[in-house]
């Protein structure tokens, strides 16, 4: 789930009208939460924002629903690189 959040905040971050991308590591992780892990062949909907921006860390919220129920989520600390 938390890579989900990862990959979901690289499109979030990801240049608008081309230029280079950008290369995220993970830095932190802070309260992540997992209701139930999804299973095999279910649509997992990851929905991600931004919340705060210092240089090159940017952390992001991300929540994961299934139909509308909540999976999980987490807070996540990104640099870029």
């Amino acid at each position: 789930l938390i890579e989900a959040i990862a990959q979901g905040a690289a499109l979030l971050l990801a240049p608008d009208g081309g230029g280079e991308e950008k290369r995220l590591a993970l830095a932190a992780i802070e309260d992540a939460e997992v209701v139930r892990a999804p299973e095999p062949g279910e649509t997992v909907e990851v929905a991600v924002s931004l919340e705060a921006r210092w240089g090159a860390l940017v952390r992001v919220r991300g929540r994961l629903t299934l139909d509308g129920a909540p999976l999980g989520g987490a807070i996540v600390v990104l640099a870029e690189i």
